[in-house]
């Protein structure tokens, strides 16, 4: 049964991602129709911020074109979790994905950094992230990474909303730097496992959609995603022990568009999709921000939640700023990793 869904799954896939192919000629040479036909999938949970972006971007474009374009929308993972998103839409097989940060960071230490999880407990705080990737050479690296590494056009980067930790137990709940010792913790990407490792976790890799199971059964003690996460999926039943530790005040996905893609768009319809993509941002922004605020009140009903202080916070930085420059020093080099560290101190 697996191997047919999978079959399934694989066959659809193919068949959306022609969708994404430029009108075909006829036998005289002219285009069967004016009408073009992307795809937009995503992979977060129904209700998030990054769904009613994109469900927006949707509705945005085909109004500016005049029906001209047809966004077709496929969420919350509906044809490929996060790891094979980035993939489908690397090779065309989808045409546009809202990109999980971690998963990226993969690909490109540069585009890890930059989504905020690279730099994960050196930021002051939101403000100062937001002022760090609107720099036009945040920006202009970010891009460049992204056709270099992923044959991908960079659209815009889409406010997740922040990180937050969750334990199963009462016995790895964090209410101080040193309770972090001991856990078996699921992390995403390489910067973040080792920013846990050395505040004592041991760090595991899983998707996210392995992980309640994981708690259900003791294999992990905790994890960290964003507390619309935890809510929206009821991840608060198996970890109800939450902490704001405050390390990712903001993260961003990546819209993006499979390069090719974006190169057969006519210079109209790119213009459209790029304004509507680059406005989004500041949707996602707000949105992110009253999430945020609305989902912490929920989760205060359902779970025990500690905020960290100020000096926690300060205390988190001392050990992340030298132990993650070191890290992107050995994945980057010296010149690239100095480069992204003064433009985030710019930022400051």
């Amino acid at each position: 049964m697996m191997r047919r869904m999978a079959m399934v799954a694989a066959t659809a896939a193919l068949a959306v991602g022609m969708l994404a192919v430029p009108p075909a000629l006829q036998a005289g040479g002219e285009a069967e129709t004016d009408e073009l036909s992307l795809e937009l999938a995503d992979t977060s949970a129904p209700g998030h911020v990054l769904v009613r972006a994109g469900d927006r971007f949707k509705d945005e474009v085909e109004e500016l074109s005049g029906g001209e374009i047809e966004i077709v929308r496929y969420s919350h993972g509906e044809l490929y979790d996060a790891r094979g998103l980035i993939e489908a839409v690397e090779i065309g097989s989808v045409a546009m994905g809202i990109q999980h940060m971690a998963f990226v960071g993969g690909h490109s230490p540069a585009l890890e950094f930059i989504s905020a999880v690279g730099a994960q407990g050196i930021w002051d705080d939101v403000d100062h992230y937001h002022r760090f990737i609107d720099q036009p050479e945040v920006r202009e690296i970010a891009a460049s990474e992204f056709e270099a590494n992923l044959n991908q056009k960079l659209l815009a980067m889409w406010d997740y909303g922040a990180g937050i930790y969750a334990a199963r137990s009462e016995e790895h709940f964090v209410q101080d730097i040193e309770d972090f010792a001991g856990a078996r913790m699921r992390t995403a990407g390489t910067a973040m496992a080792e920013l846990y490792t050395n505040l004592g976790v041991s760090p595991a890799d899983l998707d996210i959609g392995e992980v309640y199971m994981a708690l259900e059964r003791g294999t992990i003690d905790s994890f960290s995603t964003g507390p619309s996460r935890v809510y929206l999926d009821g991840m608060y039943e198996v970890a109800p022990y939450l902490t704001q530790d405050r390390t990712l005040p903001r993260l961003i996905f990546w819209v993006t568009m499979n390069l090719d893609t974006w190169n057969s768009l006519s210079p109209e319809h790119q213009d459209i999709i790029q304004e509507v993509a680059t406005g989004l941002e500041s949707f996602t922004r707000e949105e992110a921000t009253a999430d945020i605020e609305g989902f912490h009140a929920n989760l205060e009903e359902v779970a025990e939640v500690y905020y960290f202080t100020d000096e926690q916070l300060a205390e988190v930085r001392e050990i992340a700023q030298p132990v993650l420059k070191d890290l992107f020093t050995d994945r980057i080099g010296e010149e690239t990793t100095e480069r992204l560290f003064d433009l985030m101190e710019q930022a400051r």
